[in-house]
This record gives structure tokens, sequence and C-alpha cells, in this order.
């Protein structure tokens, strides 16, 4: 087949329209501007070839579903399809301009089969009237779907540099301390959580300072609410390594900060750690929590030196065996 009977054949044989002109002109250049052997055609998919349709990640603007594309990718230099073909789609949602930020981004892509990532074509769901991006799936996974640059760790799909601007909590001193933690991070990744990522939310229990609920978020979660902002960054330095915080949230409704801990938590609340706010026992075997005590404990002689000398002394508290016991006066 002759070079120009190659753009005849794309001009006539790809019978199709996505509805806007624009879009339409990007896509035929990009096919007439197909010149490798290897390479696959760049083409408007309807979004009925696609099957068993499954959301594997979302941040923003944009969710990630993987699918089966029934007809599959048309190959520059066999004019065959590769059919039921696994892909991934990159759906754009709730943008100013998405005509032109879809151009933008298609225009980052390869359609030569050699690179790692294929972008095939374009798409778009007729009931959200959302544009989606249709990639390979082989790589896709490797990628951070915001930035495009490979993820800081790729079993969590974690992206380091877009962790920083990928969240607002709306208060300052939370946002330090998660950017902290993101620099601080070893093997459990530290994020702002928006409430609304978290299902089947149901409640473990409540103490004076907390309350405890199990829920899922992409797996099974533990979260802490606390009223108070200043509580919540007090108990996250109070929690040692054995209990993995994976990051922070707000209930919208009610205001409650919360901290997500792994789901582990809720078989251990009130045997390992302090119902009433939260954080390990000082003392597990006798379930007894030193802050708690101090807080709870108001007490005074009405000398502010026998005050301050039992205070101290309590804060130097340490468990022992006193051998007599106190001296009971026992009448006979």
């Amino acid at each position: 087949m002759t070079s120009q009977e190659e753009i005849e054949y794309l001009k006539s044989g790809l019978d199709w329209t996505s509805g806007n002109e624009k879009i339409d002109k990007f896509i035929q250049e990009r096919q007439l501007n197909t010149n490798f052997y290897n390479d696959v055609v760049f083409e408007w998919i309807p979004y009925n070839q696609f099957n068993e349709i499954k959301e594997t990640g979302k941040n923003g603007s944009i969710t990630v579903y993987s699918a089966i594309w029934r007809n599959g990718p048309l190959y520059y230099n066999k004019y065959t399809r590769d059919s039921n073909k696994e892909v991934a789609l990159k759906c754009l949602h709730n943008l100013q301009n998405p005509v032109d930020f879809l151009i933008n981004e298609a225009t980052k892509y390869s359609t030569t089969n050699a690179k790692l990532l294929v972008l095939y074509g374009i798409s778009q769901n007729p009931d959200t009237n959302d544009y989606i991006l249709v990639f390979s799936n082989e790589n896709f996974g490797k990628d951070c779907i915001i930035c495009d640059e490979i993820y800081t760790d790729i079993q969590y799909k974690w992206c380091k540099p877009c962790n920083f601007i990928s969240w607002k909590s709306g208060d300052d001193k939370i946002d330090s301390l998660i950017q902290l933690k993101i620099n601080e991070r070893s093997d459990t990744r530290f994020e702002w959580i928006p409430f609304n990522q978290f299902n089947k939310i149901r409640k473990i229990g409540k103490g004076m300072f907390v309350s405890i609920y199990a829920a899922i978020w992409e797996y099974e979660v533990t979260l802490l609410c606390y009223n108070d902002s200043q509580k919540l960054l007090d108990k996250v330095e109070e929690f040692d390594s054995s209990c993995k915080i994976y990051g922070l949230s707000q209930n919208s409704d009610k205001k409650d900060y919360i901290l997500a801990l792994q789901k582990e938590y809720c078989m251990e609340y009130g045997k390992k750690y302090c119902k009433n706010c939260g954080v390990k026992f000082t003392q597990i075997r006798y379930l007894w929590c030193k802050p708690c005590t101090n807080i709870f404990t108001k007490w005074t002689v009405e000398n502010e030196k026998i005050d301050d000398l039992i205070q101290e002394m309590k804060l130097r508290t340490n468990s022992s065996i006193w051998k007599d016991g106190p001296l009971k006066y026992d009448i006979q």
C-alpha cells in the first residue's frame, strides 16, 4: 500500500465523529502523522466499546478505570485489530475548558507501540459527557495519574510531588504536619484523605475525647474522631510505630478531625488503647492511661507547696509493689 493509499484509507476507512469539530480535527491530524511501522492508529473510540469497567484510582479531576476494549487498537502496518484488549481509561471531569485540556493532555503521549505508555485514542462517557484518554494498560499503573511521572511508590500508586499539591485540609497546622510526615515517609504513605472516600462507616466506641469508627477506604481502616484540631495534632505524635497512621481527614458535616489508622486498632481498642483519648495505655496490664489520669484527677489541699509536690510526684509515677501495704487500723 502506497503512502497516498494509506492516507486515503485513514480518511475513509474509519467512520467516526466525536461530535466536536476541534477534537475531530486533532484526531485526523494525529492519524495522518502516523509514521512508524509499529504505530497504532489514533482514533475516536465509542464508549460502548468498553466492557468490564472498574475504577482503579481517583485524584481531583481525574478518575482512572481499567476496561476491556472490544475491538481493540488498529495497527498501522497491518490494519488489523488486537481485539478484547485490556486498557486504562483516564477520565477527565469538572474542567472549565474540557476540550482544550483534553487536547493538551493527549499531545503529551505517543502512539508508537515501542513506548512504555501508548495512547490509543479518545472517548467520551455519554452519561456524564466526561472526555476520556484511552491508554495501553501494560505500564499505565507505573505512572502518576496527575503528573505522568513514575510513582514514588508503584505498589501503592503514591506520588510524593503530587501529594504536596493535590490536597488542602484548610488548617495550616494540619497541612504543615502532613508535609512533614510526607518528608519522613518510609513504608507507609501519609496524606490528607477527603472524608467522602470512606465507606461503610460504623461506630465502635466513644470516650471523653475521641469517638472510634471502622470504615472502608482503599482497605479497612479505623477512624479516630476528635472535635478539636489541636487534640488531633497532639495525638499523632503520641502514637508509636506499631500503629500505622495512613493520614488525616475531617467530617465535613460535624467538623470532627480524624486520624485514619490500620484496621487492627479496632481489635485492640479498650485492651491496648485508652477508650478516653485513643492512645496506648501507659500500663496495658492495668489499663492505666497516665495522661487521662492527670486530667481527671482534680484535687487541691489548698496549700500551694503541697499541691506542687504532689503534682511533681505524679509526673514521676512508676509501677511498684509496696511490700507491707498501707497501715490499717484494725478494731478487735
